[in-house]
């Protein structure tokens, strides 16, 4: 049997009396009896001695752990206050989070919203610019239509009056190429027989040259297409010779800096200033 003390100290007791095997006798019996009762009466007095000693331990024992839980409750009761106010952060930050989830897919809805007019106005400032361009190679076509329709003419003209030259000369060839085939008849064909050469007797052959359309669609040109032809060919007259001047010019004056180069080089100059004044080498 085991028993502590108020400071945990392990004590040993006397260990009960064992009987070993089975009494001879009632004599035998009554004094293991005896004995038995007398180690319960000595434990219980050595027991009875320590109950004040381990009352006053109870007694500390107690007021340790009263004073340890006051602490303690000082303890959860702050931890429980911080427990409160962690709650309702994370109460705040889920509550945030919802409304930061809100904004974000708002933002989304404004990105896209974004991204497709933007996308219009791209198109629209493209669409714009090819009008510009357009309206602005407007004027131009224009200017250049006009020159095309009076050259067009000029070579129509000109087909025209090629083909009239080679139908020409191809009736006067048939009518030459005629008589002379008649001429051959009447001197040599009549007396050959139609059997020996059959192809002699065929007729001259005949060529015409016919234009596709001898009359064209184009509009005629009036006085005033005519004095805006010869205005721009006036103007481009004057670019060109601008240009030529401007090129002559800007070559000038790189001739010039060469020359300049050399006569630097023929005859170096350095300048050096000293006390106001100037030496030359």
């Amino acid at each position: 049997v085991d028993e502590r003390d108020a400071s945990g100290s392990a004590t040993a007791a006397t260990a009960e009396p064992s009987v070993r095997g089975p009494p001879g006798n009632a004599s035998d019996a009554a004094k293991a009896a005896l004995e038995r009762l007398q180690w319960t009466r000595q434990s219980v007095v050595r027991t009875a001695v320590r109950i004040p000693e381990l009352v006053r331990s109870l007694v500390e024992s107690l007021t340790l752990i009263q004073a340890a839980g006051r602490e303690l409750e000082q303890q959860v009761n702050a931890q429980f206050a911080g427990y409160q106010r962690r709650a309702r952060l994370l109460a705040d930050l889920d509550s945030f989070g919802v409304k930061m989830r809100a904004m974000l897919l708002e933002l989304d809805a404004l990105e896209f919203q974004f991204e497709v007019t933007r996308s219009a106005a791209n198109a629209g400032m493209e669409e714009c610019g090819n009008l510009i361009a357009w309206y602005r190679m407007f004027l131009t076509a224009y200017c250049e239509l006009l020159f095309e329709i009076q050259r067009r003419r000029a070579v129509l003209h000109q087909q025209q009056n090629i083909v009239t030259a080679f139908a020409r000369e191809l009736e006067g060839m048939w009518h030459t190429e005629a008589s002379t085939r008649a001429s051959f008849h009447e001197q040599f064909g009549q007396y050959l027989p139609p059997s020996l050469c059959p192809s002699i007797l065929e007729p001259t052959p005949k060529y015409q040259i016919f234009p596709a359309s001898w009359r064209s669609a184009l509009p005629l040109l009036g006085e005033s297409s005519q004095r805006i032809i010869t205005d721009l060919a006036v103007q481009m007259q004057n670019q060109l010779l601008q240009q030529q001047q401007a090129s002559l010019s800007h070559e000038q004056q790189q001739q010039q800096q060469q020359q300049q180069q050399q006569q630097q080089q023929q005859h170096p100059v350095s300048y050096y200033t000293a006390d106001a004044q100037y030496y030359y080498s």
